[in-house]
């Protein structure tokens, strides 16, 4: 992707993003000029003096002898003539030890006298004190560590638990006993089974296309976008290299410019390039799958929220025809269990969906969308974003890109509204299931429970209530989670009427399912 599109909505966002650089006095070529490069990503940090520890410098010291030393090469002279310069200048300059300036000086002399050997005997000692001040530096580390952890189990384990979060507990990936050169394929092929692939990104179909032509949206106004930038959080951008930091502080005028550019990719019903390429990062979860993240471009964030009104009077309008859905603003999770009757036998059948948002089949969601009314422009926009290319990126690797079938896009602020879409037909058809008193769903998580004064009775209505669920939720493309999913009986009797009839059945046509 070296390019920004041919269509006129990517064209004048390219316009607009080197407009802003140049009004901040920086060419970097963000919005304008993107690629992707498939491979170890390279360094690309500013070399600066490290401010915290010795291993940090010594490891900039390392990189930078690197950059000298591609330098000093006369075929890569040109191509590195900055990273050199910009280098040689690090070494230069800077209020540092005496046996760093002192090192400092030796590598400017061996760089300017043009000796590469001096500078490989160099950059092995920079990596040789590198690794000393690492192992100082762990063992510091190690020391404060069995500090604070006296310290906090004084008085109970409490503080422990509080400073403890599940993120920095996981480190499972998968591919771990494979060559770090094979991974990135390996994990292509694993997302192609999930995704799918197609040879070319699928149009939208023509009955959408003509309905949001015929629909369109009050315009955005720059005074929202602005509003919209210096409120979000600093996050992360896309591929394009936008961000929310190089976009604030603008004059109004810029922020009407982007505004018009939103508005004309709503009219033509167009979403840019910068808006179809999408990084994917991938989170240590199991040691069998990872967890994609996906990095969206800043713009289209800022577009889903200034539209977010308009999907929220949907969801208003929505809310008398899906009443179990509980992942609504103003709701939490506990609050979905807490409410509800018991009678004298009740039976809860749990299912949790696995990779749930990426299984969901994008053909599939758009007839959805036009069947519930959900707004035209916004699912039009948004399908195309979820339908561009996806470049995985796990272990600091990229991977070749994937044109994906199935997915919603996990850090699309419509995620969730989307798959509340996707499911809404299937809980439908099972809310008027026989004996059924409560279905509550949280994203992904469904709960049906089944009452009566009977415990043989409640046992088959669950038990009859789960096949039906199972059935519709396979045949949209959607997979249970084994681990997860179960029946939750409230009374000794509905346990053992349930657990005697789901005996009569064969093991494959009640999934393993878990009896409590």
């Amino acid at each position: 992707m070296n390019h920004v599109g041919d269509d006129p909505v990517s064209g004048s966002l390219a316009t607009w993003a080197k407009a802003m650089e140049i009004c901040r006095g920086s060419e970097f070529g963000r919005g304008q000029r993107v690629q992707a490069v498939f491979g170890r990503v390279s360094e690309t940090r500013a070399l600066k003096q490290s401010q915290n520890t010795a291993a940090g410098w010594w490891g900039r010291a390392r990189r930078g002898i690197t950059r000298l030393q591609a330098g000093l090469r006369g075929e890569l002279w040109q191509s590195t003539r900055g990273n050199a310069q910009e280098a040689d200048a690090f070494f230069c300059t800077g209020d540092w030890s005496s046996a760093a300036r002192l090192f400092c000086t030796q590598v400017c002399d061996a760089f300017h006298a043009k000796q590469a050997e001096g500078l490989q005997q160099l950059a092995v000692q920079a990596q040789a004190h590198e690794a000393e001040a690492q192992i100082t530096q762990s063992r510091n580390s190690l020391r404060d560590f069995r500090k604070w952890l006296k310290a906090g189990s004084m008085r109970g384990m409490r503080p422990l638990f509080r400073a403890l979060s599940k993120a920095e507990c996981v480190h499972s990936r998968p591919f771990a006993d494979h060559p770090v050169a094979e991974r990135a394929n390996l994990r292509r092929k694993q997302w192609v089974e999930i995704w799918g692939e197609a040879e070319h990104c699928p149009c939208l179909s023509e009955t959408l296309v003509h309905k949001a032509k015929s629909c369109q949206l009050r315009p955005i106004a720059g005074s929202e976008i602005s509003s919209v930038i210096h409120k979000v959080a600093d996050k992360a951008g896309g591929l394009d290299g936008l961000t929310y930091t190089a976009m604030r502080n603008l004059p109004s005028q810029a922020y009407d410019s982007l505004a018009a550019v939103l508005n004309k990719a709503e009219a033509l019903v167009q979403a840019p390039l910068h808006w179809t390429q999408n990084q994917v990062s991938m989170i240590p979860k199991k040691e069998h799958i990872e967890r994609p993240i996906t990095l969206t471009s800043v713009t289209y964030r800022l577009w889903c929220f200034t539209r977010r009104w308009e999907v929220q009077k949907w969801l208003e309008a929505t809310k008398v025809d899906t009443p179990w859905d509980r992942a609504t603003p103003g709701n939490t999770c506990l609050q979905a269990k807490s409410v509800g009757t018991v009678s004298e036998h009740m039976v809860c059948v749990l299912l949790d969906l696995e990779t749930f948002y990426d299984r969901v089949d994008l053909e599939v969601l758009e007839q959805r969308l036009l069947d519930a009314n959900f707004p035209s422009n916004v699912a039009a926009l948004t399908l195309q974003t979820y339908r561009g290319a996806r470049h995985i990126v796990s272990e600091d690797i990229l991977s070749e890109s994937i044109t994906p079938q199935r997915g919603i896009l996990a850090g699309c602020p419509f995620a969730t509204v989307m798959a509340r879409v996707f499911l809404q037909p299937i809980l439908q058809e099972v809310s008027c299931s026989p004996g059924l008193q409560g279905l509550d769903t949280w994203v992904d998580d469904i709960g049906a429970d089944y009452e009566s004064s009977s415990p043989i009775l409640v046992a088959k209505q669950a038990l009859s209530g789960y096949r039906q669920l199972a059935t519709l939720l396979t045949q949209s493309g959607l997979k249970l989670s084994e681990e997860k999913t179960g029946f939750l009986a409230s009374t000794t009797e509905a346990r053992k009427a349930l657990q005697q009839i789901t005996k009569s059945f064969k093991a494959c046509e009640i999934w393993g399912l878990i009896v409590v």
